[in-house]
């Protein structure tokens, strides 16, 4: 561009306001352009804002599952081992986000767990809190240094009872306390084990009681169980006791261990028994695991469990499936709960409330009446259990839905009666349906015994099922000689040792 000296000429002053001219406008427009795409509504801003609210969001989501997730776990831990011992929630909130961190969080616990041994071993020894309260806390402004102090006593050492003298008594430092199994009538059941020597341990199931009144609890079933003087292969057999030194803690029977009741396997297994695994099918398997030929054999074991009961003067009260556990992989039944007939029906007054809580269904008619429970209604209730057992876990008298007063007067008079079992058994239906309705007479006086009743049962079992049971009863009886002579031995190192 070529300038006079001085000042433009009109060509130079037109050409420069169209430059500023051109320069404004782009400026302009960038600048409405900029504020348009940042804060302008459009595509562009609505993007922005979902990829914000994902960023925010996922994280937040993210923590919510993963608290959820820790809930449910601590919560199965709970259900597996309602016993163990409880974290506190700060210590909680401390090991949510350390996770990965496997050993702090195992401090963490094992420092919990140690303070709450500590309490309660400090709360154990009684008089140890009171001593120190006595010596620092109170201070009594008359205090002699010179009187001679009464030193504090011992707490009072358990009486043990006398009925325990003829079991085997366990100490608890050879038993292996795990997982709970179930509810008994007054107390929880454990799974245990008892380590007899280094080469004999044996699975157990340890029986406790909770109640204030456990101490007379746990002695009512054991003084039944001690009544027999042997063991038999079809009940379940008590196999000792352990009596804790601490004043706090009841006796705890050491039971046989076995494998669940026959009622849930029925329940579990009922299609299987079925013949061609058929759901409609009618007729049960003749042969196999789950066939009637297995059924009769639970059925004579029972009777064989019951006749030991009855030859030793016990009375079941309360026979029925739930009541028969199973072991050694489903080939053994054994009757459990016997002998609390008494506390069964001793808060029934009215025939009107008979119905509140007892098992009516398997209850002789003599029994809801006029309460006369002896063996002969323990036969009827083995009718009962029968019938259960080729209907395969059904509830009795199933066209009734609700036992009332009226039931136990027409079961009382005749009216009322069982029928037959839902499913047919090849070949001996018939001779079942004789044992089954003999052991359902209304008169008790007609009824047979249990000894009178294996026989006849032997009669119908398969002869390979009758080898079975020989070979199963022979193993049973080694494996209590062993256990016998292992307690024996255990007495006899404990003797030398306090000797020494």
């Amino acid at each position: 561009m070529n300038w006079v000296e001085g000042k433009p000429d009109n060509c130079q002053k037109t050409l420069l306001i169209n430059l500023l001219t051109t320069t404004t406008t782009r400026t302009t427009s960038t600048t409405s352009f900029t504020s348009s795409s940042t804060a302008g509504p459009g595509p562009n801003g609505g993007n922005n804002k979902i990829a914000i609210g994902l960023g925010i969001g996922i994280p937040i989501f993210l923590l919510v599952f993963l608290a959820v997730a820790f809930c449910l776990w601590r919560k199965r831990k709970w259900v597996e081992n309602p016993d163990r011992y409880a974290l506190p929630w700060y210590q909680t909130l401390l090991i949510l986000p350390c996770m990965p961190c496997r050993v702090l969080r195992t401090k963490l616990v094992t420092e919990c767990h140690n303070r709450s041994e500590d309490n309660t071993n400090l709360y154990k020894k009684g008089y140890s809190k009171k001593l120190v309260y006595n010596v620092s806390e109170k201070k009594d402004q008359s205090f002699n240094p010179n009187r001679r102090m009464k030193p504090p006593t011992a707490p009072p050492r358990k009486q043990i009872s006398g009925i325990y003298k003829n079991a085997n008594q366990f100490p608890l430092e050879i038993i292996d306390i795990g997982k709970t199994l179930g509810r008994g009538a007054y107390g929880k059941v454990f799974k245990g084990k008892i380590y007899l020597n280094p080469d004999l341990s044996i699975e157990v199931a340890v029986k406790t009681c909770t109640r204030s009144t456990g101490q007379e609890d746990i002695e009512r079933e054991a003084r039944v169980f001690l009544k027999l003087k042997e063991r038999h292969m079809n009940i379940v057999n008590l196999l000792g006791v352990c009596i804790p030194s601490e004043n706090e803690i009841n006796p705890m029977l050491l039971l046989e261990l076995c494998e669940g009741n026959l009622e849930k396997h029925l329940h579990r297994n009922c299609d299987k028994f079925k013949e061609g695994g058929d759901k409609m099918a009618k007729v049960l398997n003749p042969s196999g695991q789950f066939s009637s030929r297995s059924l009769l054999k639970f059925c004579y074991q029972v009777s064989r469990g019951m006749e030991f009961l009855e030859k030793n003067k016990i009375v079941h009260g309360d026979l029925a499936t739930r009541n028969i556990l199973l072991a050694r992989d489903k080939t053994i039944a054994k009757v459990s709960d016997f002998g609390l007939s008494r506390s069964l029906y001793q808060s029934v007054e009215e025939l009107d409330n008979a119905s509140s809580g007892l098992p009516v269904r398997w209850m002789a008619p003599e029994v809801l009446t006029m309460r006369q429970i002896t063996n002969k209604s323990d036969t009827w209730s083995f009718g009962v259990l029968m019938w259960e057992i080729f209907s395969l876990g059904a509830v009795p008298y199933p066209e009734v839905s609700q036992i009332d007063v009226q039931f136990i007067k027409d079961l009382g008079n005749g009216v009322r009666s069982l029928g037959d079992a839902l499913y047919e058994v090849p070949r001996v239906q018939d001779m079942i349906d004789d044992v089954r309705v003999s052991t359902l007479q209304l008169n008790q006086e007609l009824r047979p015994s249990f000894i009178e009743l294996c026989p006849r049962l032997w009669k119908v079992v398969s002869e390979a099922s009758k080898d079975e049971y020989k070979k199963l009863e022979t193993e049973y009886v080694r494996y209590i000689s062993l256990i016998n002579a292992s307690y024996e031995q255990l007495v006899n190192s404990n003797r030398q040792t306090t000797s020494l």
